[in-house]
């Protein structure tokens, strides 16, 4: 399935947040320090919240700011993975933990051309 997020990233703080327009929140799940995922009620990921983005990445801020976002969000019984590339620095990030939330099975990706 595919994810249309609005997107804002923070320069000043370093601070990337994509999330859906409108849904009801029902929990975070922390993947690791810095970067939490939101689920909507009905089990979808409804907003990505990324602190210290550009280390996280190993660019600098300003490398960052603009670039183009690829990603993934995939659920299966025993563990949550997401899966995020910056491809015109090269750049991957994986970070998975456990699905202790019972959260649907199922497979997300977005893609963001531009922001600012």
């Amino acid at each position: 399935m595919e994810i249309n997020y609005n997107v804002i990233y923070d320069s000043a703080y370093n601070i990337l947040d994509l999330r859906l327009d409108d849904y009801d929140y029902d929990f975070t799940v922390t993947l690791e320090d810095g970067l939490h995922i939101d689920f909507d009620t009905h089990g979808r990921p409804a907003a990505i919240e990324m602190i210290n983005t550009s280390r996280k990445f190993n660019l600098l801020a300003r490398q960052f700011d603009g670039a183009r976002i690829e990603g993934k969000i995939s659920v299966a019984e025993d563990e949550i993975l997401l899966e995020m590339r910056v491809p015109q620095h090269k750049r991957i990030l994986e970070s998975d933990t456990l699905n202790a939330h019972d959260i649907p099975l199922g497979e997300y990706t977005f893609t963001v051309e531009e922001y600012e």
